[in-house]
């Protein structure tokens, strides 16, 4: 049996004070998957870049022209290989069973095409 994958997409303009923390909330998810991070720096002109690059876990990092949050997650859908994507803003974090959450809403629920979340 093969563990799932799930593609994670954060698209990411000049967010350096808080890109670390939103990286080790999803590398910190609680849950068996097989984690596909997908960055992709939306023309950042701070040194969000140097960071992603420099952190300690694997990141597929796509890099583009200013062209908005939208096209940046458009992007990202278009890397990604996972059965499921979740979408992360770079100045946003995760609790450590958001993805075992919504994963395990997702197998037991077919029908679902999509999970929307509350926040805090």
């Amino acid at each position: 049996m093969s563990i799932l994958k799930v593609s994670i997409i954060i698209p990411v303009y000049n967010c350096s004070l808080l890109v670390i923390r939103c990286l080790d909330s999803v590398f910190n998810q609680r849950g068996d998957f097989e984690k596909e991070v997908i960055v992709i720096d939306d023309g950042s002109t701070d040194n969000s870049a140097e960071l992603i690059c420099n952190y300690n876990h694997p990141i597929r990092f796509i890099q583009q022209t200013n062209l908005g949050p939208a096209a940046a997650r458009n992007r990202g859908i278009e890397a990604a290989t996972g059965k499921y994507i979740a979408f992360l803003d770079a100045d946003d974090y995760w609790k450590s069973v958001f993805l075992i959450n919504t994963v395990e809403f997702l197998e037991k629920n077919p029908e679902a095409m999509a999970v929307s979340t509350g926040q805090l």
